[in-house]
């Protein structure tokens, strides 16, 4: 127990973002490096302990205001169900490109099948529990194989206060083996996303913005065959903004709802059964100004999930 508060105490020293920067202040030319280790765990899960220690980096290099480019990764270890899975993630790499002249901005980019894809079975069942959404674990999975999207978003001001925007996104994603068995292959669908967006300010200090988010899946494949799908979720937030000078208070409620999920069978025969419950997410979020090296951050979040038929459901977080 006292190696746990020790590796605790230690991440919490190490977790101080490295920002390295090179500025050009004619063109704004900058890299920014951030790295954020994180240790999570859960108690009292399938008569077990869910732990995760993980380190995530991002890599920006902004060529000028309106182009950057980025890279992102990491390393995760995880014990679940007795068993520990460790690797690298894998590595993504992006684009964003803004057109300001008419309020546009394009994204593009890719998954780099870095991370480990085949695990075998034992360890297998415990990469199920990790991916569990109720636990939030910041790498759930390691390798998911070649994925590339890309996306436009348009943003317009319609008054003094007032700001309207809309975004399209779509991945495609790749083929890859997630279990030690060759003669497995699994594709997951592809996605559609779809955003919409208003934002009005109150007054010099104070905003709230309100989304709603639509998340369109298509069928999973294994071996080619359709197996699963996700149909679609409805997600909307709902963000209230305050600033006091230097301090700063967020209070953000969401909303998710999951369709039914659709699962094929033999001869085509297919059925409906809902396995990702609806949640609904509060979060109050503080930042209080101390000086030019010391911020303090008061962060309390509450989520629920409704009571369905699947396991991990009905949690009150």
């Amino acid at each position: 127990m006292k190696k746990k508060y020790m590796l605790i105490v230690i991440l919490l020293f190490f977790s101080i973002s490295i920002y390295p920067q090179q500025i050009n202040t004619e063109n704004n030319n900058r890299t920014i490096l951030s790295i954020m280790p994180y240790y999570q765990t859960w108690s009292g899960i399938e008569n077990s302990e869910i732990n995760q220690y993980s380190s995530r980096f991002s890599l920006n290099h902004f060529f000028n205001r309106d182009i950057k480019i980025s890279i992102q990764g990491g390393y995760g270890s995880s014990e679940a169900l007795q068993n520990n899975i460790r690797g690298v993630s894998d590595a993504q790499l992006a684009l964003n490109y803004k057109l300001r002249k008419f309020n546009i901005a394009f994204d593009v980019g890719i998954n780099l099948p870095s991370g480990n894809e085949q695990i075998d079975m034992v360890k297998f069942s415990s990469s199920v529990l990790l991916n569990q959404d109720v636990f939030n674990l910041k790498m759930p999975v390691a390798g998911q194989g070649t994925n590339i999207f890309a996306g436009l978003t348009w943003a317009k001001d319609i008054s003094d206060n007032v700001v309207i925007g809309l975004g399209a996104s779509y991945q495609i994603k790749g083929e890859y083996s997630p279990i030690a068995d060759d003669t497995i292959t699994y594709k997951p669908s592809n996605e559609l996303l779809l955003t919409s967006g208003i934002d009005f300010r109150l007054n010099n200090s104070t905003t709230i913005s309100g989304d709603i988010i639509g998340i369109i899946y298509g069928e999973d494949k294994i071996n080619d065959i359709n197996s699963f799908s996700a149909g679609t979720k409805i997600i909307l937030n709902l963000i209230f903004k305050q600033y006091y000078e230097f301090n700063s208070l967020i209070i953000f409620l969401r909303y998710r709802n999951s369709a039914e999920e659709k699962f094929y069978g033999v001869s085509d025969i297919t059925y409906s059964e809902k396995i990702n419950p609806n949640n609904i997410m509060a979060l109050v979020d503080f930042k209080h100004y101390i000086s030019k090296i010391l911020t303090l951050h008061y962060l309390a979040k509450r989520k629920y999930y409704k009571k369905i038929i699947t396991k991990y459901s009905r949690y009150n977080i």
